[in-house]
């Protein structure tokens, strides 16, 4: 039945009813005399209703109120089927659609993110870190919902459950912020090839950080922890000591950014590398530049530090670990007081389990470090601020948060990172034991000879070796 013949069948039959009688409703017999009556049909049957008029036109205003209502109840029902036919036929057409370009799975959407060219440009370390921001998230999203095989299918109901799950996992709010923001961006990376208009989650809000920093070390704390460390470790410390670089940046510095010659390390921060790829120029003191004067110069390539290399790369927890253990070798307190596992938890938990794990299990408050190889960095610019370094040059050694500042301050010249280089003292000899850098020292002219000032004048750093020759040669 099409629409208009439905609409004119609800428009109902007036006939006319006289003497117990069914008339037409023109038929001459009734006309003056039969009531008006109305016929049509409701949900399948046939209705007939007195209008109680013999009256026509106020019969056919009495038809028209009844029989309106249905009129439009009809035509709601109508497009409301033309509508569920248009949704069918759209989900047969995203049926086809889907079968011929599916959305994006989960299982590919690693090696799919490392391809994109709207990715971040970021550094083999921070992608290793979002690898594993993912894998993890995909090995969990497999044990709750192992239905949602693709991103598509990643609602931001999903997203708030997982997001509940990191809290629960008592994560600092620096990793949760982290593992978050990652998939907020390989959603938006990936939108067009896992076919979403809106990121599941772009609604979660990032964990307010508690901040601790780390303290600097002691004269004493730090001379021991130089003078104990040996081998590779004891590499790996004086760089941090005497260039004020990262655990990171140390453990992966490369011989070709070590200019023994000049006296001068560049290298771009791991942390900047991707804002901010201008290097930094570090002046090499004389503590650091005699213990990476050892190794043979034909040996000089790749990593300084290649072990260190290899499992900061592959996990830098571990590396962590070591240095941190070192630090506690030392006999130095790298927790704030009263935090981590402390002897009191470390006997109670003992105490615990040798009553047969009866009662609640003993808990500690998470460690906050105070120490770690972080401290060397504070120690360096202590250094330099205690010496007078201008705070200009000291920024741009250590490099600055502010990537506007950075780019101001990392116009230093080669000269100015080899005189800041040079103040810095030997904190593994006392003063008296300490021979000041014969570039960097203080001369009182009114008792040095005038040749011997000629001499040091003419000093540079290709030449400091002849010119120091030939003043040991004439004293």
């Amino acid at each position: 039945m099409s629409k208009n013949q439905q609409y004119k069948k609800r428009t109902g039959t007036l006939y006319r009813r006289w003497k117990g009688k069914d008339y037409s409703i023109d038929d001459p017999i009734a006309i003056n005399n039969g009531t008006v009556w109305l016929k049509y049909d409701l949900h399948g049957k046939t209705t007939r209703k007195s209008l109680k008029t013999t009256n026509l036109k106020e019969a056919e205003q009495k038809r028209d109120s009844i029989m309106l209502p249905l009129q439009v109840a009809d035509e709601a029902e109508a497009s409301a089927q033309l509508v569920l036919k248009a949704d069918q036929a759209q989900q047969k057409l995203d049926t086809v659609l889907l079968s011929q370009n599916p959305p994006l799975s989960i299982e590919e959407a690693w090696d799919t993110y490392l391809g994109s060219h709207e990715r971040p440009d970021s550094g083999e370390r921070t992608l290793l870190d979002y690898e594993s921001h993912w894998k993890q998230f995909a090995k969990w999203i497999l044990a709750k919902h192992s239905e949602s095989t693709t991103i598509r299918a990643i609602t931001p109901t999903i997203a708030s459950e997982y997001a509940s799950h990191l809290t629960k996992e008592k994560l600092s709010p620096n990793t949760f912020n982290k593992r978050i923001n990652f998939l907020k961006l390989i959603c938006t990376v990936l939108a067009t090839p896992a076919q979403i208009e809106t990121n599941p989650f772009e609604k979660i809000k990032s964990r307010k950080l508690k901040t601790t920093s780390k303290r600097e070390l002691t004269q004493h704390e730090l001379k021991t922890v130089l003078n104990t460390a040996d081998g590779n470790l004891k590499i790996l410390f004086y760089i941090g000591t005497f260039t004020g670089l990262r655990l990171g940046d140390c453990a992966t510095l490369k011989w070709g950014e070590v200019d023994m010659d000049k006296l001068l390390i560049r290298r771009v921060p791991n942390k900047t590398r991707s804002r901010t790829p201008k290097p930094m120029t570090i002046g090499i003191p004389r503590p650091l530049f005699e213990l990476l004067n050892i190794a043979p110069i034909n040996k000089r390539k790749g990593f300084v530090l290649p072990d260190f290399a290899k499992e900061y790369q592959r996990d830098i927890s571990t590396l962590c670990k070591i240095t941190q253990k070192h630090f506690t070798d030392c006999d130095i307190q790298t927790h704030k007081e009263g935090t981590g596992k402390t002897e009191q938890y470390e006997a109670a938990l003992k105490a615990w389990v040798k009553g047969k794990k009866k009662g609640k299990k003993p808990t500690y408050t998470r460690a906050i470090v105070e120490v770690g190889f972080h401290s060397l960095r504070h120690t360096f610019v202590s250094l330099h601020a205690t010496l007078g370094t201008p705070q200009a040059v000291i920024m741009a050694i250590v490099g600055h948060g502010n990537p506007a500042m950075t780019h101001h301050y990392t116009h230093i010249g080669e000269d100015t990172a080899r005189k800041a280089a040079g103040v810095l003292p030997d904190p593994t000899v006392t003063k008296k034991e300490e021979v000041p850098d014969a570039e960097f020292e203080v001369i009182d002219e009114e008792i040095v000879p005038d040749w011997i000032l000629d001499k040091l004048k003419s000093q540079t750093a290709r030449n400091w070796k002849k010119v120091r020759d030939e003043l040991v040669g004439k004293s």
